[in-house]
């Protein structure tokens, strides 16, 4: 079995230095270190060591880096630049240089293959919706001579997920994405990683003022936008200031809430966005747990975390102090009970009729579908977009072809526009349990409980549906869309031999939901 096929990047390779002699481990430490060790033996400029694993991946300021996940591109360049008469050791804004190069670099190579809505986080990161794609970490080794001329040397290490579930993964879910999670194909390796060189060969000879160009332009943040910043000096405290740009050394620049500038270097702080709005989750007495813990993980893996934050909150909190003006979204899940009080109910249906928009789950659907609950004739829920069916097998009660089949529940696409992009293959987890209450037979379980002469229009079948209510959106949702495959063995080992059906459809499990938060205009 070929991990990685150097003859075939070897083949495509239009660069003239970088990447034109390749050396693969399956498993290391650190490529890093290899290249550093490649360098001491003479190996030359643009010499790359790539791992399919690495165990001790390093980053910026020490961190750690998670590089376990195979598929992806973990390589060190070994990097030689003129060395300037008298002066040993470069400034570190050098390295910075090396470090843009690359992920300008990486950026025009993805999105040449579809991934879109990349930026660059200052200063060494490539971000999607606030989730790592891409990290570049460029050290100085000191002077060696090469050919009878003096040279600085640096290895400039990258690591882009390429094939790897990373929202999926634990450790990383909510942090990282990849090319995968993002278009749900896979990208040839050798492929990417040979325009990547050849890219990068032209990024090295770009002066500074063209890669500020470059960043500047697509830069995660905009002037104005507020941060939190972190200071690598622990006594002193983090604060809130407005980035202000960066200047011709790549420090950042910015504006604390007194109006006093500063600027300060990669190695002293450390940036993450100020979100404005916030995604709720109900957690707490009455809900289920485990759809709590996993719509806050589906949520903060999903959601474009630079606009908001996913913060659980309580029923307890809500009746006493009322849906937070923050709120962009409450999120509503499995229930202990079919429907919590009365009082609950009317302040999330307030919510929405006011503008407000929700998204329920499972069991979580009765709060708008119960008409117990209120005594007006005219309360009715419109459908105004997205509607997907679910159908038992055996039936033929809709116009789409259904194919993918899970606890005895299929589920199909009833919009033309989600059919073009995601194809029907779409697997959820349905309640299975019956101390859920909800009927997995013939018609869409909750309509059950719903008097037709208020609540009128809703599909027959339909299995999730985007309505309004007064001037708000909600989404019904009857699918546990917050279970993944990951989330089998840790909470349903019960359905364990169903985690391949679900792990193979992730990427249009995940489509759905994306596609939830967009009609919920999100």
């Amino acid at each position: 079995m070929v991990l990685f096929d150097t003859d075939a990047v070897y083949a495509r390779l239009t660069s003239r230095y970088i990447g034109r002699e390749i050396h693969f481990k399956q498993s290391t430490g650190t490529t890093m270190d290899d290249a550093a060790q490649g360098a001491k033996q003479g190996r030359g400029h643009g010499t790359a060591y790539v791992a399919d694993v690495q165990t001790n991946a390093r980053g910026s300021k020490g961190r750690s880096w998670n590089a376990v996940s195979s598929g992806n591109i973990y390589v060190s360049f070994i990097i030689h630049r003129n060395a300037v008469d008298g002066v040993a050791t470069p400034e570190r804004h050098f390295e910075h240089d090396l470090e843009l190069a690359a992920s300008l670099s990486a950026m025009e190579v993805i999105g040449e293959h579809g991934v879109t809505g990349v930026k660059v986080k200052w200063l060494n990161d490539l971000w999607i919706k606030g989730h790592k794609i891409l990290g570049a970490l460029a050290e100085f080794k000191g002077l060696i001579q090469v050919k009878g001329a003096s040279k600085y040397l640096y290895i400039l290490g990258v690591g882009l997920n390429l094939n790897s579930d990373m929202r999926h993964v634990t450790e990383l879910s909510g942090l990282a994405t990849s090319s995968l999670c993002e278009t749900g194909r896979l990208l040839q390796r050798e492929e990417i990683f040979a325009d990547l060189c050849s890219r990068l060969d032209v990024n090295l000879t770009k002066n500074r003022a063209d890669l500020m160009e470059l960043y500047q332009k697509n830069a995660a943040f905009s002037v104005d936008t507020d941060l939190k910043v972190y200071f690598t000096n622990t006594s002193l405290k983090s604060k809130v200031c407005s980035y202000q740009g960066v200047d011709v050394n790549w420090a950042i620049k910015l504006k604390d809430k007194d109006g006093a500038l500063f600027t300060a270097p990669i190695t002293e702080v450390s940036v993450r966005p100020v979100q404005q709005q916030a995604v709720y989750v109900l957690s707490g007495e009455g809900v289920v747990d485990w759809s709590c813990r996993l719509l806050m993980k589906t949520c903060t893996s999903l959601l474009d975390t630079v606009k908001y934050d996913v913060r659980s909150v309580t029923m307890t909190a809500l009746l006493n102090g009322g849906i937070p003006r923050d709120c962009a979204l409450l999120v509503i899940g499995q229930l202990c009970e079919l429907l919590p009080s009365s009082s609950f109910v009317k302040i999330v249906r307030s919510h929405v009729q006011t503008g407000g928009t929700c998204w329920c789950l499972s069991n979580g659907c009765y709060l708008f579908l119960d008409t117990s609950c209120t005594d007006s004739n005219a309360y009715q829920l419109q459908p105004v977009s997205l509607t997907v069916y679910g159908l038992t097998p055996g039936t033929s009660e809709t116009t789409q072809e259904s194919v993918a089949c899970l606890s005895g529940i299929k589920l199909t696409l009833g919009n033309s526009r989600l059919v073009e992009e995601a194809g029907l293959e779409i697997i959820a987890n349905y309640p299975i349990n019956e101390s859920t209450d909800i009927d997995t037979h013939m018609d869409h379980a909750v309509k059950k409980r719903v008097d037709e002469s208020k609540v009128k229009g809703l599909p027959r079948n339909s299995a999730v549906v985007v309505v309004s209510s007064g001037e708000g959106l909600v989404c019904l949702c009857e699918p546990q869309l917050e279970v993944s495959y990951a989330d089998i063995r840790d909470f349903f080992p019960e359905i364990q031999h169903l985690e391949e059906n679900l792990h193979s459809t992730f990427f249009q499990r995940d489509f759905l939901v994306q596609r939830i938060f967009d009609y919920l205009k999100l």
